[in-house]
């Protein structure tokens, strides 16, 4: 782990804060893996409402390492973030995301 501050959100398909939850508890799980968590947002997406936008501050990480643990297929892989789209990307390591974006702030 490299000593990289830097955040994840992803887009999740859910009814309600609660089926959202659902879906953040393996996401983190996973993140935690490679990354130590700081903390969870969550928040109705005002553009698309079935989506429950789901943030987690990250430190202590490596981009490509936890990009990798992610998906292996990327819409843009650049060198401080990558964003995963399902429409344009391979399968996601946690089911129910719809967007995803992984960015190092420093």
């Amino acid at each position: 782990m490299s000593d990289a501050k830097g955040y994840v959100r992803a887009y999740v398909f859910a009814g309600t804060i609660d089926e959202a939850q659902e879906r953040a508890r393996p996401l983190v799980a996973l993140l935690s893996q490679s990354a130590q968590v700081r903390n969870l947002r969550l928040q109705r997406y005002w553009k698309i409402p079935e989506y429950w936008e789901v943030v987690c501050d990250l430190d202590a990480f490596d981009l490509a390492a936890l990009s990798m643990l992610l998906a292996a297929d990327w819409s843009v892989a650049k060198e401080h973030e990558a964003i995963w789209d399902h429409r344009l990307s391979g399968p996601f390591a946690v089911a129910g995301v719809a967007w995803a974006h992984l960015e190092r702030l420093d």
